[in-house]
């Protein structure tokens, strides 16, 4: 006979690395560098790591990330017509490139153009 304790009700024996990483559906080097960047609480028991099931499941439930609510559906303004009768504004003094009455016709800046 042994001298272990008997198990007792709710209690689970601390996962391996790699039973951890088994539940949780990752890798073992991801539970290894968890545990080295301390997100994951753990026992060192000489030198080795055990996890506690109790934390995985925190841990997980502390990472859920909701799915934002439906953007309510807004009816857009009508386009404003073009002289021509299709949709989209007319061009504006201040657009821009436009040019302003008066300047000699140019490139957009950085395209490269020199004068004289």
């Amino acid at each position: 006979m042994s001298n272990l304790p008997a198990p007792f009700e709710g209690h689970e024996p601390p996962l391996t690395i790699e039973e951890a990483a088994a539940f949780l559906n990752v890798t073992e080097r991801w539970i290894r560098r968890a545990v080295y960047e301390s997100r994951l609480s753990y026992y060192k028991i000489g030198h080795n790591v055990r996890l506690s099931l109790d934390d995985l499941r925190a841990y997980l439930a502390s990472t859920r990330v909701e799915a934002p609510a439906p953007a309510p559906m807004v009816s857009r303004a009508p386009l404003p017509l073009r002289p021509s009768g299709l949709p989209g504004g007319t061009r504006r003094p201040g657009d821009r490139w436009t040019r302003r009455p008066g300047e000699p016709p140019a490139g957009r800046p950085g395209s490269g153009g020199r004068s004289g």
